[in-house]
């Protein structure tokens, strides 16, 4: 995610550091510089939008700023995630070379790719149910599912999730 930094001027001396406060939705938030005249929000996700305030108090009178920051997510897909394979036979037997779901992410504006982003799904009535994180290993997301039943990749980034194509894994035992 993308930051920013918000700032503010006191013209009126003597303000101590403690009468200088930033919040959001009446809660204080993380960020203030030492002097606390600006805010550096980092990482921001969508739901980090909202009106935030700068409040100086000195005696008996007190003065707020408030600053909208809306965090916007790219409307152009970031990424592409694909299912190596979209059927596999799982041998309940052999289940790490049988029954292994491979799943590709690839970046097509040049992100990089976190390996700590996918998640294996089982898909169920069109929504990702019973996730499980995947492991990045050599470029690819994977996970073992011996369950029979349709799953997909749901990888996430700055709070948009991309869906997998999905991959069917019955059983061999089944046949």
């Amino acid at each position: 995610g993308q930051g920013v930094t918000l700032e503010v001027e006191v013209l009126s001396e003597g303000v101590r550091r403690a009468d200088k406060v930033w919040s959001r939705e009446g809660e204080s938030v993380k960020g203030a510089s030492r002097n606390r005249l600006s805010l550096k929000l980092k990482n921001l996700k969508v739901d980090d939008s909202g009106v935030y305030e700068f409040t100086a108090t000195k005696g008996d009178s007190s003065k707020t700023v408030q600053f909208v920051v809306n965090v916007l997510v790219p409307t152009e897909a970031q990424f592409a995630v694909s299912a190596v394979h979209t059927t596999l036979e799982c041998e309940e037997r052999r289940p790490k070379k049988t029954c292994r779901l491979y799943f590709d992410v690839k970046s097509l504006k040049g992100k990089e790719v976190s390996g700590n982003s996918g998640k294996v799904c089982k898909w169920a009535g069109g929504e990702a149910v019973d996730c499980l994180k995947a492991n990045y290993v050599n470029k690819y997301f994977q996970k073992v599912r011996t369950d029979p039943g349709v799953y997909v990749l749901v990888y996430t980034d700055e709070g948009r999730s991309y869906i997998s194509d999905a991959v069917t894994v019955t059983s061999a035992e089944q046949m």
